[in-house]
């Protein structure tokens, strides 16, 4: 008994079509071949290198992630210079204000015990209220313009 076959269709009406495969469905024969038995290979295959893979994943992740926050670190900083070393050469007082305001923050002394104190001594809640009244405000607002 013929168990697999191939079937090419062109230019039929669907109704002889399901008719064919109602016919082979009765017979028992099995029209999509041994295509499931080899896409369950495929993936098991895709699944297996997956999980060798998963552990090289990982660390090349971690290390990428690192090299790109440095490269932004480092764009950023030559960014910075860049338009200091600008504001040094092109002289106009709007520039020379830039210039001096930058040389002043780079040589301040920053005490990082009062930043991290002003931090954890921030009130979330406070804030997000405050926010909230302004967004209400807003909607408010927007209410009011758009009644008819």
């Amino acid at each position: 008994m013929i168990k697999y076959i191939y079937i090419e269709v062109y230019n039929t009406s669907y109704i002889s079509l399901y008719l064919v495969l109602y016919i082979f469905f009765l017979l028992g024969v099995d029209i999509v071949g041994n295509y499931n038995a080899q896409y369950e290979s495929y993936y098991k295959r895709l699944l297996n290198n997956r999980k060798s893979m998963n552990k090289l994943h990982k660390y090349n992740s971690i290390n990428n992630k690192i090299a790109n926050i440095l490269m932004r670190q480092l764009t950023g900083t030559l960014i910075l210079f860049l338009i200091i070393l600008f504001c040094k050469s092109v002289t106009t007082s709007a520039t020379y204000k830039v210039y001096n305001f930058s040389k002043m923050l780079i040589n301040k002394d920053y005490d990082y015990r009062l930043i991290l104190k002003e931090v954890k001594s921030f009130d979330f809640y406070k804030f997000q209220d405050d926010v909230i009244d302004k967004i209400e405000n807003i909607m408010c607002k927007i209410n009011i313009n758009n009644s008819f």
